[in-house]
């Protein structure tokens, strides 16, 4: 039996749009305050385990491939959407943690990928978005930096505005900082891109391919 990561297309749906949206709100919040709350990571977290918990007991109870166990009961489905989510929670707080120590990051965007790794595990899904997450944050960088011109004058006042830590010593807030950038938003736009690409067959978005 192929493997598959969703019991059916319907909850597969409903598991995208749940993270899409948590992610999006994570975003939001992270551009207009310059942080992203804990209590926000913590429900975005707590959900992937439930949800993760509940995708895999359906497919369990289905007699369907899991991750670790080639297939078995509700229980066993139970126990190994836990297992996927907490080795994806704990790996990726590693990978990030480490990233943040050289100060590449903000300790806001740490828990969250660690907390999005919970959806999605540690594998290759969770590559795919930190890459396409750099690659829409050098666009968007590139875009607001050439919006306010390219003159000597122009982008003198570009550094000043970035090195600018909003909402701190009297510094501009973050929503009045023209090229302030968040990764939260580019982590956003990844992950909905790289979830519709990469379960675009279970999502019924493509069909595959007959073998020949």
């Amino acid at each position: 039996m192929p493997r598959t990561f969703f019991p059916d297309p319907a909850f597969g749906w409903v598991y995208c749009t749940a993270l899409g949206l948590l992610t999006c709100v994570a975003a939001y919040t992270d551009t207009k305050t310059a942080k992203i709350p804990n209590r926000l990571n913590l429900v975005i977290l707590v959900v992937g385990f439930l949800a993760n918990a509940i995708r895999s007991a359906w497919m369990g109870a289905e007699s369907k491939p899991l991750w670790i166990f080639e297939t078995g009961s509700l229980w066993l489905g139970l126990l190994d959407g836990i297992l996927f989510a907490l080795l994806g929670f704990v790996v990726a707080f590693g990978a990030m943690l480490a990233v943040w120590i050289f100060g590449l990051c903000g300790g806001g965007d740490v828990k969250l990928l660690a907390a999005i790794a919970v959806w999605i595990g540690f594998d290759l899904n969770l590559i795919l978005i930190w890459l396409a997450s750099v690659v829409v944050l050098f666009f968007w960088t590139g875009a607001r930096v050439f919006s306010r011109g390219l003159t000597p004058k122009g982008l003198n006042r570009t550094l000043e505005d970035i090195k600018k830590r909003p909402g701190r010593d009297g510094a501009v807030p973050a929503r009045r900082n023209p090229v302030r950038v968040t990764y939260s938003v580019p982590v956003a736009v990844a992950t909905i891109v790289v979830l519709l690409w990469v379960y675009r067959f279970e999502l019924l978005l493509a069909v595959p391919k007959a073998a020949p």
